[in-house]
């Protein structure tokens, strides 16, 4: 695999019926003036990353998926090659392990996936941007969390190899 063959589709639950909205239509409908979401803290969501025929889906409150899974997680990785996301909403955690150039995700209730290693952790990484990015038009209200978030983001960001 190589490093174009992960992506991560970051989608956003609304209002009943509890649909999951993909940042895409979300942003459309951010465009439109329609968009409906609940208060940033309490916000869930999931990231769907797919590499090949290898799906993983996680889900959680976006701020909790966002600081564990695409920036706690990536910084973990590139420091010690294992990293742990515990969410928040549910009692699943997640084990991520780098062997060589692939990394095992494995949970309570997800089965064990090997994604190819860089290319996982810049996709997590260009997630938790594009995040950052649709939130702060959301929620243009909660400036404080959300510099906080983009401030780690920062710290993570010179691990990266490349940098991005």
């Amino acid at each position: 695999m190589t490093k174009r063959d992960v992506t991560i589709v970051l989608s956003l639950t609304v209002p009943p019926p509890h649909d999951m909205l993909s940042e895409a239509d979300l942003s459309a409908q951010l465009d439109a003036g329609t968009a409906d979401l609940g208060d940033l803290f309490e916000q869930e969501g999931q990231l769907e990353i797919t590499g090949g025929t290898t799906e993983v889906i996680l889900g959680d409150t976006m701020l909790n998926l966002v600081t564990q899974g695409c920036f706690s997680a990536v910084q973990s990785l590139m420091q010690t090659g294992e990293a742990v996301i515990e969410m928040f909403a549910t009692d699943e955690v997640i084990s991520l392990k780098r062997t060589g150039d692939t990394i095992e995700v494995s949970g309570t209730y997800q089965p064990p996936a090997t994604l190819p290693a860089d290319a996982l952790i810049q996709a997590l990484f260009a997630a938790g941007e594009r995040f950052l990015a649709l939130a702060a038009r959301i929620w243009p209200d909660q400036s404080e969390p959300l510099g906080e978030l983009r401030d780690y983001a920062e710290a993570v960001r010179p691990l990266l190899t490349p940098p991005v």
